[in-house]
């Protein structure tokens, strides 16, 4: 077997593995195997030296390119995990929340599952003081 073949299959294998444990580091390493492949399909090179370019064409894409595909592929989970935006705004109540029970308040045209240590009634405002998931905690304030 020729060894741009084997090095295309070795690729080949390696995007296999990334769709089977996706964690965006196996597809460098096939990026360097395809390269690799089309490397020695033009030069006759020693395995030493194939070996060399392998890993150093797969840890030079890693490292170049590793945050730009994770956040395609993943997202900005940073982003995502920033609740802050929600804290310290003032909404209105629109179905009544006791202590320990789930209510609704709206924000931003939404309506939100609220929880609060207090009573609170219809049309009362109150400040989000924290976010659980899709659940928001809110205090009753004087606003």
């Amino acid at each position: 077997m020729s060894d741009p073949l084997i090095w295309f299959i070795i690729a080949i294998l390696l995007l296999i593995g990334e769709f089977l444990a996706p964690g965006i580091v196996l597809l460098f390493f096939a990026i360097g195997a395809a390269l690799l492949s089309g490397i020695t399909l033009v030069f006759d090179i020693s395995l030493i030296t194939q070996l060399i370019l392998f890993l150093s064409s797969s840890i030079l894409s890693l490292l170049a390119l590793r945050s730009k595909f994770k956040n395609t592929f993943f997202g900005n989970l940073r982003k995502a995990k920033n609740n802050d935006e929600f804290i310290g705004k003032i909404v209105e109540v629109k179905r009544v929340i006791k202590p320990n029970e789930v209510g609704k308040i709206e924000l931003n045209g939404t309506l939100w599952n609220a929880q609060s240590e207090d009573n609170l009634q219809i049309g009362d405002k109150v400040m989000i003081i924290e976010r659980k998931n899709l659940t928001l905690k809110v205090s009753k304030t004087d606003f």
